[in-house]
Protein backbone atom coordinates (compact mmCIF):
# COMPACT_ATOMS: atom_id res chain seq x y z
CA UNK A 1 0.00 0.00 0.00
CA UNK A 2 1.53 3.31 -0.78
CA UNK A 3 1.69 6.55 1.64
CA UNK A 4 1.58 9.34 0.22
CA UNK A 5 1.45 13.34 -0.13
CA UNK A 6 0.90 13.99 -3.60
CA UNK A 7 2.41 17.37 -4.94
CA UNK A 8 1.55 19.13 -7.91
CA UNK A 9 3.63 22.19 -9.10
CA UNK A 10 1.63 24.65 -11.27
CA UNK A 11 2.96 23.65 -14.31
CA UNK A 12 1.02 20.24 -15.55
CA UNK A 13 4.34 19.53 -17.47
CA UNK A 14 6.50 20.10 -14.33
CA UNK A 15 3.91 17.50 -12.16
CA UNK A 16 6.12 15.26 -9.48
CA UNK A 17 4.58 12.85 -7.23
CA UNK A 18 6.06 11.82 -4.11
CA UNK A 19 5.53 8.46 -3.03
CA UNK A 20 5.95 6.95 0.41
CA UNK A 21 5.92 3.32 -1.31
CA UNK A 22 7.07 0.00 -1.67
CA UNK A 23 8.58 -0.20 -5.58
CA UNK A 24 7.75 -4.03 -6.05
CA UNK A 25 3.88 -2.47 -5.24
CA UNK A 26 4.13 0.36 -6.81
CA UNK A 27 3.31 0.92 -10.24
CA UNK A 28 3.75 4.79 -11.12
CA UNK A 29 4.07 4.45 -15.32
CA UNK A 30 0.46 2.81 -14.78
CA UNK A 31 -0.56 6.72 -13.68
CA UNK A 32 1.35 8.22 -16.15
CA UNK A 33 4.45 9.03 -14.05
CA UNK A 34 7.71 8.62 -15.15
CA UNK A 35 9.96 9.66 -12.44
CA UNK A 36 8.23 9.56 -9.22
CA UNK A 37 9.93 10.47 -6.36
CA UNK A 38 9.95 7.05 -3.96
CA UNK A 39 10.34 7.61 -0.08
CA UNK A 40 10.66 4.05 1.13
CA UNK A 41 10.03 3.62 5.24
CA UNK A 42 9.65 0.27 6.52
CA UNK A 43 5.34 0.17 7.16
CA UNK A 44 3.76 1.27 10.18
CA UNK A 45 7.60 2.22 11.68
CA UNK A 46 6.97 6.10 10.78
CA UNK A 47 6.48 7.12 14.33
CA UNK A 48 9.34 8.26 16.13
CA UNK A 49 11.59 6.27 13.63
CA UNK A 50 11.44 7.96 10.53
CA UNK A 51 9.06 11.13 11.79
CA UNK A 52 12.05 13.91 11.71
CA UNK A 53 13.74 12.72 8.71
CA UNK A 54 10.11 12.34 6.36
CA UNK A 55 9.44 15.93 7.55
CA UNK A 56 13.11 16.94 6.54
CA UNK A 57 13.00 15.06 3.44
CA UNK A 58 9.52 16.63 2.63
CA UNK A 59 11.12 20.48 2.83
CA UNK A 60 13.87 19.62 1.07
CA UNK A 61 11.46 18.84 -1.98
CA UNK A 62 9.24 21.89 -0.79
CA UNK A 63 11.64 23.71 -1.50
CA UNK A 64 12.82 22.04 -4.70
CA UNK A 65 9.18 21.70 -6.50
CA UNK A 66 7.29 24.76 -4.90
CA UNK A 67 3.62 23.11 -5.30
CA UNK A 68 0.52 25.16 -5.85
CA UNK A 69 -1.14 21.85 -4.17
CA UNK A 70 -0.73 18.95 -2.22
CA UNK A 71 -3.05 15.87 -1.43
CA UNK A 72 -2.01 13.95 1.70
CA UNK A 73 -4.18 11.16 3.14
CA UNK A 74 -7.77 12.90 5.30
CA UNK A 75 -7.32 14.15 8.97
CA UNK A 76 -9.71 11.77 9.58
CA UNK A 77 -7.64 8.76 8.41
CA UNK A 78 -6.55 6.39 11.36
CA UNK A 79 -3.91 4.14 9.46
CA UNK A 80 -0.79 4.95 12.28
CA UNK A 81 1.41 5.78 9.08
CA UNK A 82 -1.05 7.86 7.01
CA UNK A 83 -1.03 10.14 10.52
CA UNK A 84 2.27 10.85 10.29
CA UNK A 85 2.39 11.51 6.74
CA UNK A 86 0.18 13.60 6.82
CA UNK A 87 1.24 15.40 10.09
CA UNK A 88 4.48 16.17 8.40
CA UNK A 89 2.75 16.77 4.95
CA UNK A 90 1.09 19.90 7.10
CA UNK A 91 4.19 21.23 8.87
CA UNK A 92 6.55 20.66 5.87
CA UNK A 93 3.60 22.38 3.13
CA UNK A 94 1.64 24.67 5.12
CA UNK A 95 2.30 27.83 2.23
CA UNK A 96 0.82 25.07 0.07
CA UNK A 97 -3.28 23.94 -0.50
CA UNK A 98 -3.46 21.06 1.08
CA UNK A 99 -5.95 18.46 0.41
CA UNK A 100 -7.24 15.46 2.32
CA UNK A 101 -8.27 12.22 0.70
CA UNK A 102 -10.82 9.60 1.48
CA UNK A 103 -9.29 6.14 2.56
CA UNK A 104 -12.78 5.05 3.74
CA UNK A 105 -11.21 1.61 4.92
CA UNK A 106 -9.38 3.59 7.24
CA UNK A 107 -11.75 6.49 8.32
CA UNK A 108 -14.45 6.73 11.07
CA UNK A 109 -15.71 9.74 9.63
CA UNK A 110 -15.34 12.01 6.73
CA UNK A 111 -15.70 15.82 6.17
CA UNK A 112 -15.93 16.41 2.25
CA UNK A 113 -14.98 20.04 1.67
CA UNK A 114 -13.57 19.73 -1.75
CA UNK A 115 -14.94 18.56 -4.91
CA UNK A 116 -13.40 17.72 -7.94
CA UNK A 117 -15.46 16.58 -10.82
CA UNK A 118 -14.23 13.24 -12.15
CA UNK A 119 -14.52 11.47 -15.71
CA UNK A 120 -15.40 8.07 -15.95
CA UNK A 121 -11.89 7.31 -17.62
CA UNK A 122 -10.38 8.52 -14.56
CA UNK A 123 -12.43 6.03 -12.18
CA UNK A 124 -11.97 3.56 -14.58
CA UNK A 125 -8.77 4.05 -14.17
CA UNK A 126 -8.82 4.30 -10.74
CA UNK A 127 -10.60 0.87 -10.34
CA UNK A 128 -8.03 -0.77 -12.92
CA UNK A 129 -4.88 0.59 -10.30
CA UNK A 130 -6.77 -1.18 -7.53
CA UNK A 131 -6.42 -4.44 -9.06
CA UNK A 132 -2.67 -3.89 -9.20
CA UNK A 133 -2.40 -4.15 -5.34
CA UNK A 134 -3.11 -7.99 -5.21
CA UNK A 135 -2.75 -8.50 -1.43
CA UNK A 136 -5.71 -5.98 -0.70
CA UNK A 137 -8.02 -7.58 -3.82
CA UNK A 138 -10.19 -9.85 -1.33
CA UNK A 139 -10.87 -6.27 0.39
CA UNK A 140 -14.65 -5.25 0.04
CA UNK A 141 -13.33 -1.74 0.21
CA UNK A 142 -11.42 -2.89 -3.62
CA UNK A 143 -14.50 -4.12 -5.16
CA UNK A 144 -15.26 -2.49 -8.25
CA UNK A 145 -19.04 -1.81 -7.29
CA UNK A 146 -17.97 -0.20 -3.56
CA UNK A 147 -15.74 2.69 -5.56
CA UNK A 148 -18.51 3.16 -8.38
CA UNK A 149 -20.75 3.46 -5.42
CA UNK A 150 -18.52 5.66 -3.09
CA UNK A 151 -17.73 8.17 -6.39
CA UNK A 152 -21.81 8.15 -6.81
CA UNK A 153 -22.38 9.03 -3.03
CA UNK A 154 -19.36 11.91 -3.58
CA UNK A 155 -21.11 13.65 -6.49
CA UNK A 156 -20.16 10.83 -9.62
CA UNK A 157 -22.62 11.36 -12.26
CA UNK A 158 -23.74 7.94 -13.03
Amino acid sequence: MWHCPVVNSQSLRSTRKIFFAEKSKLRPKFWGIDDPILLEYEVRKFPPQYRQQILDTLIELRNEIKPVTVFTPSSFDTHQDHKITREETLRAFKQSTILGYEQPWNNITFNALAFVSLKEEYLQMKIDALGCYETQNDRSYFDCDFIRGLALTRGHPD
